[in-house]
């Protein structure tokens, strides 16, 4: 059955390290490149047709291997690129809430309510995303697609598709890829539903 499959990215060199992940060029570890080989045979199946990233160095790792274990197209869409964290890029939680306390505080209670500094509004972040997917589902609910997102794009696309009160951006603990048949009620009503926007 055709459906639309969100992956993404696996253990990198940051995650591993407690770091927040934007913008900066990091790649995934040892053990990323076999979630991802994992996944890569969980999708060998059904495979998509037509895989969507970033030209982010981690969405392009994570596309190479898929690459080499599923037979798929690969095309580059830059409005799924992870959300810039600007200043906070590269910080732990420690370094975060010692550097920015008073922001921190208010991201952790409403991250909507907080652009990081020198970074992207979330909102806007998740506008992005939005239209993105969007423009992808289109006419395309003949054929298995997927994304490939950093934590938090990927976290927000889930909000999308899943049509569902944004889900804690802090929590990324379905860091695997998550699969929606076409014919699901809430990802057409969701698609629906942005278009008219």
């Amino acid at each position: 059955m055709a459906s639309f499959i969100l992956i993404p990215w696996p253990e990198t060199t940051w995650s591993l390290a407690g770091r927040m992940i934007g913008r900066s060029p990091v790649s995934m570890t040892d053990r990323g490149h076999e979630q991802v080989l994992a996944w890569a045979g969980a999708m060998e199946k059904d495979p998509p047709v037509v895989v969507y990233s970033s030209d982010e160095v981690a969405s392009v790792q994570v596309v190479k291997v898929l690459e080499k274990h599923v037979h798929m197209k690969r095309k580059e869409l830059q409005a799924l690129a992870e959300v810039d964290v600007g200043l906070w890029d590269g910080l732990t939680t420690v370094e975060l809430k010692r550097r920015y306390p008073k922001i921190y505080k208010r991201w952790c209670d409403d991250p909507f309510s907080v652009c990081p500094p020198e970074g992207e509004e979330f909102t806007l972040a998740s506008d992005r995303i939005r239209e993105a997917i969007v423009g992808l589902v289109g006419d395309r609910r003949d054929r298995t697609l997927a994304v490939v997102l950093g934590p938090f794009a990927f976290v927000l696309a889930r909000s999308v598709v899943e049509r569902s009160p944004l889900i804690d951006l802090q929590d990324q603990s379905k860091a695997e890829p998550l699969r929606y048949p076409w014919l699901n009620e809430k990802v057409e009503a969701s698609a629906s539903a942005a278009a008219r926007r």
